[in-house]
């Protein structure tokens, strides 16, 4: 890790207006400063200047994701870093990439694509997202099934803390052994630990051929036991599949009315996508999975329509409206589905999605804001006998006083160490991380 230190001239904030604090506000809570800085050594300062004079800071992308975590304890002044905005270094022959944090993902990507390459992941918001908004908040898609996380995309990082430093962790290689990789830590830490100003990213080649077949259940209680048995034969297999999704009857109707040609009924989608003849054999072993566990199979999508329908089942797991519910489920892979078919007996009418190689079920339940404090209770109770836990992601701003949209955490004294290692006095996101952090 190396550091320096840089120091403002003037202050590096200014008022906001009625409208701006209307527009910037968290859950009710709005800033009194806004900060636009333009290089990562202007980020450093701004914090040092906050830190110095006591205000609490909420870092801001392009504010797609504002709605995650707790309400704010103070909040003082919006950092905004959609001006630290340049892919500084591509390097193709090499899968590797460093931008700023404030890059659009969308803008990348068409970088990318030109040389037949992209970042393997598919967020919410992608045509609008920053790629340290992606990182800060871990946000992943369909895709999470091939290529993993944000996290594990993440080469190295550089950073800026509360007492003026820049530090850099990590490489600009996919294969090194040197030092600790410190910056993943910040992958997910919604900002509270320090604020990413410019990442290194390892990225793969763009697949030449997807297709996607989708395996229906027949009605009934029985319908996720088959389309488990069906997961199952397919993780089983060396096929590298792209995305195994699981929605129930209510979110497929959802996708079919929002212009996805899609069957009706509980579904599974398998991306079978990469070179044109591994596509085949993938689709062949699907065909097999799904006759084995007798389900009706076929193919719904292809190519460009194809990426269109991926990049739908990703939008399709947020809000639509500020009075929305999103839950986040997590729970071991094997017990996805039996936890989806869990949460569609205890949620009457909600629309559910499942990353179904990978354990996480998002719910999105019709209740009222006073309902949600007992309904969570009882589900983390369910999740806790899975040996997962449950997030929520999105509710009603009036909601968040009466329940902890974290839930515990399996190691809160390690988290509350490095918050009070790199942030000891709170001037980053104060109270929206996990613990009250």
């Amino acid at each position: 890790m190396s550091d320096d230190r840089y120091s403002p001239n003037s202050s590096p904030w200014r008022d906001v207006s009625f409208e701006e604090a209307t527009r910037l506000a968290i859950d009710g809570a709005a800033p009194r400063f806004l900060a636009s800085p333009l290089t990562p050594e202007e980020v450093a300062a701004t914090l040092s200047s906050a830190a110095a004079e006591g205000l609490a800071v909420c870092p801001r992308g392009a504010g797609t994701k504002m709605s995650l975590g707790n309400r704010p304890s103070r909040y003082d002044l919006v950092l905004e870093t959609s001006g630290l905005t340049s892919v500084s270094e591509y390097r193709p022959d090499d899968l590797v990439s460093v931008a700023l944090a404030g890059t659009p993902l969308a803008a990348a990507q068409a970088l990318f694509a030109e040389y037949g390459q992209w970042l393997a992941l598919d967020p919410p918001f992608a045509a609008t997202t920053t790629l340290g908004g992606v990182l800060a908040c871990n946000q992943s898609g369909p895709h999470r099934l091939r290529y993993g996380t944000a996290r594990d995309l993440v080469l190295g990082m550089r950073v800026a803390y509360p007492d003026g430093t820049l530090a850099r962790s990590g490489a600009k290689v996919v294969k090194s052994v040197a030092g600790y990789d410190l910056h993943k830590m910040h992958v997910g830490a919604l900002g509270t630990l320090g604020v990413i100003v410019e990442v290194a990213l390892r990225l793969h080649p763009l697949p030449e051929e997807r297709r996607i077949l989708a395996c229906v259940a027949p009605a009934g209680p029985p319908a996720w036991s088959a389309l488990a048995a069906a997961v199952g034969g397919l993780l089983r297999l060396p096929l590298a599949l792209g995305a195994l999704e699981a929605v129930n009857r209510e979110a497929a109707r959802k996708l079919a009315a929002e212009g996805c040609e899609i069957p009706e009924g509980n579904l599974l989608l398998v991306l079978c996508e990469g070179h044109p003849r591994v596509v085949g054999r993938q689709a062949d072993e699907v065909g097999k999975a799904a006759a084995a566990a007798s389900l009706g199979v076929e193919e719904i999508a292809a190519g460009d329509g194809a990426a269109r329908l991926i990049a739908a089942l990703a939008e399709s797991r947020t809000p639509r409206g500020t009075d929305d519910t999103v839950l986040k489920l997590s729970v071991p892979p094997g017990d996805t589905l039996a936890a989806l078919a869990e949460l569609e007996g205890a949620l009457p009418g909600a629309s559910l999605y499942a990353h179904a190689g990978s354990g996480v079920v998002h719910a999105l339940p019709r209740l009222i804001a006073e309902d949600l404090p007992a309904l969570v209770a009882r589900l983390r109770a369910r999740a806790r006998s899975r040996h997962g836990h449950l997030v929520i992601q999105h509710c009603p701003s009036g909601a968040k006083s009466g329940v902890d949209v974290w839930g515990p955490v399996s190691a809160p004294r390690l988290v509350r160490d490095l918050k009070a290692a790199l942030d000891p006095t709170a001037v980053l996101n104060p109270g929206r991380f996990v613990e009250g952090l």
